[in-house]
Order: structure tokens, then C-alpha cells, then sequence
């Protein structure tokens, strides 16, 4: 975790990309959000920033993710879990692109209008 850890630190720009299972963040993706309490601890506890090095540039993110149902809520608490690591992690919330109703594997790519979607949401957040 360590080495994972050191790379969020890194990362200019970050994109979480994780499926939702029972209206939820699949456990690996909750498993590593949850294994980034020391940093919740150095800026929420010992009121400390996570970036120290101030000359760097603007860190932004965003979340891809797809899910089996189509129900309005699907994405509500994975949304919430990456904007708040996001937020500990000193990286704007930049970007999402949420596909609910896909379900079966390689359904995505039969998606009409995810790849251009994603490909646009990618090349603003590099901008």
C-alpha cells in the first residue's frame, strides 16, 4: 500500500475507474479508499496538508464507472466515497462519466456515446 500511496501523492491527475456492485464501490476500490486513512488523519486530525509542495500543479480527477441497473441512485454513494477521497487527497473533482444499464462483460463497448464521452471528459482533464 505503500508504494500506492506514495503515487497518489505523485499523480498530477487521477482516474478512478470502478464498477458498482449492490448499489456500491466494488470492494477493491473500497478496500484501497479505506486504506487511505493516514492521510485522513494528517489533514483532518494533525490539520496538515497532503501536499506540501506548493509549486505543483492543480491536482484533478475523475471517476468512471458503470453499473447493471439503470435506477437514478445508482452512483450516489461511489460518487460520494471518490469525491471525499478526492477531497482528503487534494485532487478536484473534475470529471465523471456513469453509464448505468451495462451490465454484461465487453457491453460498454456497444455503448453509443461512452468511448467519445469518456475520450472528451479524459483530454479536459489533461488540459
Amino acid at each position: 500500500m505503500a508504494f500506492i500511496q506514495e503515487r497518489l501523492l505523485a499523480a498530477d491527475r487521477l482516474v478512478v475507474a470502478a464498477p458498482i456492485f449492490f448499489m456500491g464501490l466494488n470492494a477493491q476500490t473500497k478496500i484501497l479508499i479505506d486504506r487511505l486513512q493516514p492521510f485522513w488523519v494528517l489533514k483532518y486530525v494533525l490539520n496538515r496538508p497532503v501536499i506540501v509542495k506548493s509549486d505543483r500543479p492543480r491536482r484533478r480527477g475523475m471517476f468512471l464507472s458503470a453499473a447493471g441497473t439503470k435506477a437514478p441512485d445508482v452512483f450516489t454513494c461511489a460518487q460520494r466515497a471518490i469525491r471525499l477521497s478526492y477531497k482528503m487527497l487534494e485532487v478536484e473533482y473534475a470529471e465523471e462519466c456513469l453509464y448505468g444499464g451495462v451490465d454484461a462483460v465487453g457491453e460498454i463497448v456497444a455503448h453509443p456515446t461512452a468511448r467519445r464521452e469518456v475520450e472528451e471528459a479524459v483530454i479536459r482533464l489533461v488540459e
